[in-house]
């Protein structure tokens, strides 16, 4: 990524990154092992034989959460569930 110049970054929602794109796509990758950490841990802490819905899941990887995003926090819980699933971790 270092060989490539990138000078900003367009997200799909907020403002446009127009400085530091690189460490601003090195803290987007933090922050999703952090989250996928957060998933693990919690997941780790469950018994064996308890069934979760990702719904539920939300709240104790998230905490307290708007109801106008938790839906979204659900789909982002999936798609670390779904890399987790293929990395068989």
């Amino acid at each position: 990524c270092d060989s490539v110049p990138i000078a900003n970054i367009y997200p799909g929602h907020g403002p446009v990154i127009r400085s530091n794109a690189l460490g601003k796509i090195d803290e987007y990758i933090r922050h999703r092992l952090q989250r996928e950490h957060k998933l693990i841990e919690c997941l780790s802490q469950l018994p064996e034989d308890k069934w979760i819905s990702s719904l539920d899941l939300v709240p104790l990887v998230y905490g307290q959460l708007s109801s106008t995003v938790v839906l979204s926090a659900q789909g982002n819980l999936l798609h670390h569930l779904n890399k987790l699933l293929k990395e068989n971790n």
